[in-house]
């Protein structure tokens, strides 16, 4: 299923998601206990977790993959659940600041 591209209202801007686009977000990531784990070597680029995601968490690097922007990750598991070929797994977040 494709979604199709809308305009961002004012920015004129394609592909980003309502909500993001230049406003600051809170970090939600202090209080989860999951956090998704991207395979990329799994991965068909094919979106569905940055469209599915809830919290705006995806964004898409500069070959295409989605990355997880953990501060907006609430480890919900939407995205694992929605991904078609299962590259994304839940794995539990130890708050590590490295």
């Amino acid at each position: 299923m494709l979604i199709e591209e809308e305009k961002i209202k004012n920015k004129k801007e394609k592909g980003i998601p309502y909500g993001v686009a230049g406003i600051e977000t809170k970090d939600m990531s202090s209080w989860r206990a999951l956090k998704p784990i991207i395979d990329y070597s799994k991965c068909i680029k094919c979106l569905t977790c940055w469209f599915s995601c809830p919290d705006f968490a995806f964004e898409v690097n500069k070959e295409g993959f989605p990355k997880v922007r953990s501060k907006n990750c609430k480890g919900c598991g939407i995205c694992a659940e929605h991904c078609p070929v299962k590259c994304i797994k839940m794995l539990r977040d130890f708050h590590d600041k490295k």
